[in-house]
């Protein structure tokens, strides 16, 4: 493993050498900063799933905004509590065999780091709606309850109509029949269907667009929503690769 590579480091050089590596050594060997180092996992852990999760081009803008309020409960339960890393090592007063000095208490330093790590998060969609961001999650079956809820969805689709209005206007759609059909494309999805989150929209759209073409026009604009830059910036590190094989 890399630690005890580090812990070796500076044997059979030269005396400052040694003496450099026996300073690190000694800073490395805090209760705090191992510590630290393993909070720093535990929340790389969180947001590689989140990374994971934006950068798939299959994934929509819904199951971005479900994974990202998934991680911000993640971290705001890390402000109250180590998480399973840092607990490894809570109580541990050696480390690879080697003593920790100090008592290593980071409580404070975690809660700033995960305050201003929020904060960054919550800043990455500041332009978009709240209400919107959590209502485009009705398009992603993924997030579908597992049985038939009356009510779900229906505060949801009334928001997205709302913010959307204009675009669905333009479409030709006509809006006061989308809740309607929400409601019985609902009950006849969850009917017909044991598992409705296996369904796609494209195969949904296929069996019912004849009867449902005002919703279901609504479900391909809000999947239509690029969750994330990934897809654009691939495309143009491709033109850019293109340009110099070209050149």
């Amino acid at each position: 493993m890399l630690f005890p590579t580090v812990l070796q480091a500076g044997e059979d050089r030269s005396e400052a050498s040694q003496q450099k590596a026996k300073e690190l050594r000694a800073f490395l060997l805090q209760a705090d900063i191992i510590k630290f180092a393993h909070f720093l996992v535990d929340i790389i852990n969180v947001l590689s799933i989140l990374s994971h999760v934006n950068q798939n081009r299959n994934s929509s803008i819904a199951d971005i905004f479900a994974t990202l309020e998934s991680t911000l409960e993640m971290l705001r339960m890390y402000q109250s509590r180590p998480g399973p890393k840092e607990c490894r090592v809570d109580s541990a007063t050696q480390f690879h065999g080697n003593n920790l000095r100090g008592k290593g208490n980071i409580s404070a330093v975690r809660n700033l780091v995960l305050t201003h790590l929020i904060k960054r998060l919550l800043g990455c969609f500041q332009d978009a709606s709240q209400d919107v961001k959590r209502a485009s999650m009705t398009a992603s079956f993924k997030l579908w309850p597992g049985k038939i809820s009356q009510e779900f969805g229906e505060k949801e689709i009334s928001i997205l109509i709302a913010h959307y209005e204009p675009v669905l206007e333009a479409a030709n759609v006509k809006i006061d029949e989308v809740n309607t059909e929400w409601s019985m494309l609902k009950l006849e999805t969850y009917a017909r269907f044991k598992n409705v989150r296996k369904l796609t929209w494209d195969f949904v759209n296929s069996v019912y667009l004849h009867k449902y073409p005002n919703i279901l026009t609504l479900v391909d604009l809000v999947l239509s929503l690029s969750g994330s830059s990934a897809e654009a910036e691939r495309g143009f590190s491709q033109m850019k690769n293109t340009n110099s094989q070209c050149m």
